[in-house]
């Protein structure tokens, strides 16, 4: 990414709640991203750049998107569960957290990397070997085994 790559994700106020994903123009405005048809009326809550051409976001209810190219697309899920951030590595590979407790790899399929019954809330790490979480009740992780 560059100092130039900058995004931000949400809902739009309006009815629909659709999810939102705005990006940066060189002019300083924002314009709203094009996503998939089809996305639930949810909220995104998490987003992370890794390069210009590659993100990933994350939301309520399971939603999950990459874009690729320009192109938003839809991945599957793991579960139904309302996705709180993501972290992501390289190009297809990221780890999502969730409200239930759980963090997920993503790298071409859905590998389960941590669990607890305390919500995550967010998950930072300097490399895939070295990771930090904090979460409801003074949750507090550091360097959480693969």
């Amino acid at each position: 990414a560059s100092a130039t790559t900058l995004y931000a994700v949400g809902v739009a106020t309006s009815n629909p709640r659709r999810p939102v994903v705005l990006r940066l123009q060189e002019d300083g405005g924002f314009v709203s991203e094009p996503l998939p048809q089809g996305l639930p009326d949810v909220q995104l809550n998490g987003l992370w750049v890794v390069s210009p051409t590659e993100v990933v976001a994350v939301g309520d209810t399971g939603l999950v998107l990459r874009r690729v190219n320009g192109a938003w697309q839809r991945i599957s899920p793991p579960s139904m569960a309302n996705y709180t951030t993501v972290r992501a590595f390289g190009i297809g590979r990221f780890y999502l957290s969730t409200v239930y407790g759980y963090v997920r790899q993503w790298s071409g399929a859905w590998t389960l990397h941590y669990t607890d019954q305390v919500p995550v809330r967010d998950l930072t790490a300097f490399d895939e070997a070295h990771f930090w979480l904090v979460g409801d009740n003074g949750l507090l992780i550091s360097n959480v085994p693969p």
